[in-house]
């Protein structure tokens, strides 16, 4: 399975961090909030890998659903 996960959402919580809501595969269950500092001169990157870790964490959740819930 690709997955695809996607910055759906974008806030300034403070002077000191912006958050950015991702959602992988436009599954309502894999939506999830990241908080990064402004003081990270590159968010892409920072980014990136909080996009891997999302990929990574949902291919889990779909192999645990076919095996326990039996859904796709």
């Amino acid at each position: 399975m690709t997955h695809t996960p996607e910055v759906v959402e974008t806030k300034q919580i403070n002077n000191e961090h912006v958050a950015y809501r991702i959602v992988c595969c436009n599954d309502p269950h894999e939506s999830t909030w990241h908080t990064i500092s402004v003081l990270i001169a590159d968010h892409e990157t920072e980014l990136e890998a909080r996009k891997a870790e999302i990929t990574a964490r949902h291919e889990a959740m779909v192999v645990w659903r076919r095996k326990y819930l039996g859904s796709k």
